[in-house]
This record gives structure tokens, sequence and C-alpha cells, in this order.
């Protein structure tokens, strides 16, 4: 059937808008995955680091649980993630990963600085401090956003919105 046709059917108007809606979901769905594992990476660029378990402890994991069965993309730190044999952090990076996020300098409070290897990595060109997880999510918030309004604005331009 030719495009002209459905065009002018208001059916087929439902349906054509239906599959461009899932062609932007698609395409939404690509840039969450894409700026999530973005997120993920910064976070542990910008983590202190000593044996690299908190490091490994942000965690990235999609799912379909979302309205509709929308994909879902979660960017976290697992509080029960391992934390080093022998450590003296207790057994989890948990209550780690909230004295370092809250209370690491740079950033964060002052009430920690950094380690050796931590200052290495920093000395590196990485901007390891405290609130490593947020600033991370912060650093990316405007891509995203201008991503999804740059795909929304070239869907209505394209006349397919």
């Amino acid at each position: 059937m030719a495009k002209s046709r459905i065009i002018g059917d208001p059916a087929g108007l439902g349906i054509r808008l239906s599959q461009l809606g899932d062609r932007v979901v698609k395409h939404v769905a690509d840039v969450l995955r894409d700026e999530s594992e973005n997120i993920q990476q910064l976070a542990r660029d910008n983590a202190p680091v000593d044996k690299g378990n908190l490091e490994e402890a942000i965690k990235l994991e999609e799912d379909r649980g979302g309205i509709n069965r929308r994909l879902r993309v979660t960017v976290y730190v697992d509080p029960d993630f391992p934390a080093p044999e022998g450590s003296d952090i207790g057994r989890t990076v948990g209550r780690y990963m909230l004295m370092m996020h809250e209370g690491l300098a740079p950033y964060g409070s002052g009430a920690f600085k950094l380690g050796d290897k931590s200052q290495a990595k920093a000395n590196a060109g990485f901007n390891v401090g405290g609130k490593f997880f947020e600033r991370a999510y912060l650093e990316r918030k405007p891509h995203i956003q201008k991503r999804v309004a740059a795909m929304v604005k070239r869907a209505r331009k394209a006349g397919k919105l």
C-alpha cells in the first residue's frame, strides 16, 4: 500500500503513529542504554580506588518493568557487592560507598582524603572524589536531554509527529 493512501486513512494514521512511536521509543531506548553506560563509566572513573571493589560495584541493569513494559535502565551502586578479603570496611561495600560518596574530598564533605591509589588515579586526569555517582549523572544529564530533544525535533520536522 502506498504511503499516500495510509496518510488519508484515520485507521492507517493511528497505525502510523503507533509505528512511529515504537521507532521513537526504540531510539530513546538506545539513548537510555548509551547514556546509562556513560554514567556507569563516569561514576567508576570518579570513584576512589583501593582494591577496585567500589568501581566494580557500580552496576547497570536493564529490564522491561516500566509503564507498558517500556525499557528501564538503572545505574546503581550495589551495596551488597563483596568487600575485599580481610578488609576493615565490612563484608560488603555498602557502608564504605556511602562514606566515600558523602565524605571524600574533593566534592564531598572532606571527612576523608584521597588515598595513594585514588590520588594516582586523579593525577592521571580523573575527577576522583566524593559525590562520584551524583556528579556522573549531573554531567551526563544535559547530554541526555539534548539527544532526546533532537530526536523528537527531527521526527517533528520530518512530519512524523
